[in-house]
């Protein structure tokens, strides 16, 4: 990913030859055991039987098997036991392994010992290995052991593969070089598997696994971490307890609470796992992420990384500078900060709750836009309408539509209809276009336009204003303003009133 995980170009070849070399760079000490013990317990007819404590320098052996060399073993000195079953080999000796005739594995160290008995293989001294295609294995000791068909090495182990082939890494670096470290090293032959163990690193191109131990498995070339394990590549960071990661498919799986880090974003969750080829991330189990002080929680999501994308479903809440934005789905992105929630949406801001089936909400500039079935709610006022747009910014709240407004003065209801609705934040001051119907216990007025005033309590209307009473009163101004205090009303401007004379017999 770009600052998230994700290798290039030909990664899964390159991943699968880092692991084999891996494994053949390990199991060179095997090799090296194997070949050194090509000498048979007994002397053969055509041999001479060496003496019991026998030491001789400056000694080059080539073995050989069907005429084909296998091994040319040279040392300062070789020194045999008594009993004729340890061979120790000092003064920088060096055995060259042969594969076709030709030269494949190079091993050097100090002191290297061979069991004739059990064939095993001790190095000491600076165990060194490399091959003909710059491949290289350091470690201060390293033993094989013939009946387990194991590989020990300790002290401090490096292993270092190149592929200069390979194609670079778009980071920079060449995508192909691998290098393994780890305080100890086991390999085994039979299950082709690779245990390092101790402040474990393993590096490819520009990815890097940490942890406290690890396992490489040839076969399925499956890396599995455990312990402290930390991912990092680029603008990317990972951590969690386990990690399992395939090299072919460069997908990995982190699970026991993981927490990635990618550029300004934060993911958290019980598992999580991760594709490099497409660069993507999901995750689930309950999910929190956050960005620049704004959180959202869902109980699971996707996430790509080239586009900043976000999917999430299931309890979906989103909180941002004192804002809330609830429902249960969620379609968002990070690059441009503007989310998209479907199905029960509830937004909430100070003491304003809007309801609504989707809600569009731009956490950047703290504006939303609402629709299907709209209702915001404040302390003594409930609206409805087809669609809501609310910004901090311009202070205001728009309802358009088929809009319906009722506010409670204390024990007086007053319901006001109209096509428009304007609010300010702050002050909650309301304005309002026709065709403008305002209902009171006893009386309902109509006109094209009115303005409440929240600190007066006051709503004028203006605009072809009538007012018509329940006992058939009626009145025509230009204006009237009422109280919602005590519902009295004044009229001005071209006033028409109309009464009706009740019928005596």
């Amino acid at each position: 990913m770009d600052g998230a995980i994700g290798p290039r170009g030909r990664r899964p070849a390159v991943n699968r030859r880092i692991l084999a070399y891996l494994v053949v760079l390990s199991a060179g000490a095997a090799a090296a055991g194997a070949w050194l013990m090509a000498t048979p317990d007994q002397a053969g007819p055509d041999r001479t039987v060496v003496p019991p404590s026998v030491a001789v320098s400056k000694a080059s052996i080539v073995l050989r098997h069907r005429g084909q060399k296998q091994a040319e073993i040279a040392s300062e000195r070789v020194e045999v036991s008594a009993d004729g079953r340890l061979a120790t080999f000092t003064g920088a000796p060096q055995a060259v392994l042969f594969d076709d005739g030709q030269p494949a594995l190079t091993v050097t160290g100090s002191r290297m010992v061979f069991d004739r008995q059990s064939r095993d293989v001790t190095v000491d001294g600076g165990l060194r290995i490399t091959t003909s295609r710059g491949y290289a294995l350091r470690a201060p000791s390293g033993a094989w052991n013939q009946q387990a068909q194991v590989v020990d090495l300790t002290g401090g182990v490096e292993v270092v593969a190149a592929a200069p082939t390979a194609p670079r890494s778009p980071a920079g670096g060449d995508a192909g070089q691998g290098r393994l470290r780890a305080d100890r090293v086991r390999y085994d032959a039979r299950t082709r598997v690779v245990v390092a163990t101790g402040n474990v690193s393993l590096v490819v191109g520009d990815l890097e696994i940490r942890a406290d131990s690890m396992r490489l498995e040839q076969g399925p070339q499956l890396v599995t971490a455990e312990g402290r394990v930390v991912v990092r590549q680029r603008e990317m960071q990972l951590t969690t307890p386990t990690l399992r990661y395939l090299l072919q498919d460069a997908i990995g799986e982190a699970s026991g609470g993981a927490v990635l880090i990618h550029k300004d974003v934060t993911i958290k969750a019980p598992q999580l796992r991760f594709d490099l080829r497409e660069e993507v991330t999901t995750a689930q189990g309950g999910v929190e992420v956050a960005q620049a002080g704004n959180t959202l929680t869902a109980a699971s999501l996707r996430y790509q990384a080239k586009t900043g994308d976000v999917s999430a479903d299931g309890g979906v809440k989103l909180i941002q500078a004192g804002s809330t934005l609830d429902g249960r789905r969620l379609l968002a992105n990070l690059q441009t900060r503007r989310a998209d929630v479907r199905e029960d949406v509830t937004f909430s801001k100070d003491d304003t709750t809007v309801t609504a089936g989707r809600v569009v909400f731009r956490w950047d500039v703290n504006e939303a836009e609402a629709e299907e079935n709209v209702v915001v709610r404040q302390k003594d006022k409930t609206a409805w309408a087809d669609r809501m747009t609310y910004s901090e910014p311009s202070n205001r709240l728009v309802m358009t539509g088929r809009v319906t407004l009722e506010q409670m003065s204390g024990d007086r209801l007053t319901r006001v209809t109209c096509s428009r609705l304007v609010m300010t934040l702050r002050e909650r001051d309301i304005t309002v276009e026709g065709p403008l119907r305002v209902t009171q216990k006893d009386r309902w007025a109509t006109g094209d336009r009115g303005a409440y005033t929240e600190a007066t309590r006051r709503l004028v209307m203006t605009g072809n204003v009538m007012v018509q009473e329940t006992d058939g009163r009626r009145l025509q101004a230009d204006r009237v303003t009422i109280s919602l205090v005590d519902e009295t009303f004044e009229a001005e401007g071209n006033v028409q009133t109309q009464f009706v004379i009740p019928h005596r017999p």
